[in-house]
Parts: structure tokens; C-alpha cells; sequence
């Protein structure tokens, strides 16, 4: 203790054991073996999410462009019962039962 300096922990604590050079080697590499292997699994895993991603991109640009439709078509019904006075109770059934709103202005 001349210095202060202590020898490592036991072996019997630590588990260590000797190993030659080539089973260093072959641990070594049997853990790149299994990094690469890990590497392409997450890579494919990366690509279907991406997939996913753009699917869902592309769903969200669906629906706002179907809520821009019906907004037109709202903003067209509303117009059309402004212009006819068309009483609301007809709008509601011509909606309930799918019609355009063209027909609406044929209807009046």
C-alpha cells in the first residue's frame, strides 16, 4: 500500500475469467454478428413505419379535403336559404336522405 493502490475486486465476486485472444475474438465477433442482425430488424421495422406514416398522411389530406367539400356544400345550402327562403325542415330532410344541394334549387 505503498502507493494507495488496492487490487481489483475478487474474482470470485466479479465472475472474471481469463480468456485467450481468440475466444475474445470469437465473442467479439459473434456480438457484431448480432448488432448487424438487430441493425437490418430495425432498419425493416423503420421502413414499415414510414409506410404507415404516409398512409396516414395522406388519410389526414383526404378528410380535410372532405371537410372543405361539405363546408362548401354547408355554405351553399345556406346561401340557397337565404336566397329562397327555403324553411329549414326540408334542408334537414334533403341532407337526412343524401341529396345534393343542386337539388334544392330545382326543388324551389
Amino acid at each position: 500500500m505503498k502507493w494507495g493502490l488496492e487490487r481489483g475486486d475478487s474474482i470470485r465476486e466479479t465472475g472474471a475469467r481469463h480468456r485467450s485472444t481468440y475466444e475474445y475474438k470469437r465473442e467479439l465477433v459473434n456480438d457484431v454478428n448480432q448488432l448487424e442482425s438487430r441493425k437490418v430488424s430495425l432498419a425493416a421495422d423503420i421502413k414499415q413505419e414510414e409506410r404507415k406514416l404516409k398512409s396516414l398522411a395522406t388519410m389526414m389530406a383526404n378528410l380535410q379535403e372532405r371537410r372543405a367539400s361539405i363546408q362548401r356544400e354547408i355554405d351553399e345550402i345556406a346561401m340557397c336559404c337565404d336566397f329562397y327562403c327555403c324553411p329549414i325542415e326540408i334542408l334537414t330532410l334533403n341532407l337526412r336522405f343524401g341529396k345534393k344541394s343542386s337539388l334544392f334549387i330545382k326543388a324551389i
